[in-house]
C-alpha cells in the first residue's frame, strides 16, 4: 500500500510533491515483476490529473484490472482511476475508502530537520 506523507511523498508522473487537498490515484502493489515497465507505478500514489494524461493510464488500468481479477479479489479501477469494491451479498460496488494513512509527524520532523539545516 502506498504510504503518503504531505509535502514529502513525490508523484510517480511529475516528480512533484503530493499534498492532502491534492485529489489522487493510489495503488496497492500489484505488478511483480520488476521488469515491467510499468512496475515502479505499482504502489504508487500520484496526482489524479497526471493519471488522466498518461499515455499508458490504458494499460495500467487493464493489468490492474486483470491482476485483481485473477486472483479472486473484488477491486476494480474504473477509467478515472477510482477504485471500486464490490461489496455485500447485493454485489454493489462502492468506492473504496482509501486507507493510506498521512505521516504527518513524519512530515513535521523533516520540516525541523530542514530548519535546523538552515540555521
Amino acid at each position: 500500500m502506498a504510504v503518503l506523507t504531505d509535502g514529502f511523498t513525490r508523484c510517480k508522473l511529475c516528480g512533484e510533491l503530493l499534498m492532502k487537498k491534492d485529489e489522487m490515484v493510489c495503488t496497492t502493489h500489484f505488478i511483480a515483476n520488476m521488469a515491467d515497465p510499468l512496475w515502479r507505478y505499482s504502489d504508487a500514489a500520484m496526482h489524479k490529473t497526471c493519471f488522466m494524461a498518461w499515455i499508458h493510464r490504458k494499460q495500467f488500468i487493464s493489468k490492474y484490472n486483470q491482476h485483481h481479477c485473477s486472483h479472486g479479489s473484488m477491486m476494480q479501477m474504473t477509467e478515472d482511476g477510482e477504485i471500486l469494491v464490490h461489496g455485500g451479498t447485493k454485489n454493489r460496488l462502492r468506492k473504496r475508502q482509501h486507507s493510506y494513512k498521512w505521516n504527518e509527524r513524519r512530515a513535521r520532523k523533516e520540516k525541523r530537520r530542514r530548519k535546523d539545516d538552515i540555521e
